[in-house]
């Protein structure tokens, strides 16, 4: 760590709202080695110094940290669910509001009370009395990245 970082990580025990905006831009360029937006706030470079002062006091560098964030973030925004197929003779019970419900999974769809529905959500609507997905009622839904 050299010199001019130690001092920045001094200034983070002391109160960046007393600092005078220039000084605030130049921690923030020398922070994150680029330009300070045009028409920023000192709300921002407060909160963008100090936490860069954190990271780096944590041994982090603040850029490469504040692209792990957003990338673990996006990552975390694109998740979707995917329906789990269950294999031809697959079983699948349900309780609802006390009661078991029995779904079996055949060629042409599944069978549920001697009838033959094409996917899981006409039967959750039967048993619940309202539109929900099929496989997330009967618990047929995972969590997937992409």
């Amino acid at each position: 760590m050299n010199t001019q970082d130690q001092a920045l990580i001094n200034k983070a025990t002391k109160d960046l709202t007393k600092e005078d905006i220039q000084v605030l831009k130049e921690h923030f360029v020398h922070l994150y080695k680029r330009e300070v937006p045009k028409r920023v706030s000192t709300t921002f470079l407060h909160g963008n110094v100090a936490w860069g002062l954190q990271a780096i006091e944590q041994g982090h560098d603040p850029i490469q940290l504040r692209e792990k964030i957003y990338k673990q973030f996006k990552t975390l925004n694109t998740k979707k669910n995917t329906k789990i197929e269950p294999s031809t003779g697959t079983q699948i019970l349900r309780e609802w509001k006390g009661q078991t419900y029995r779904v079996t999974k055949v060629k042409e769809g599944y069978r549920y009370n001697d009838e033959l529905f094409k996917t899981l959500t006409p039967i959750a609507k039967k048993i619940t009395n309202s539109h929900i997905s099929g496989p997330r009622f009967f618990g047929l839904t995972k969590q997937s990245h992409e």
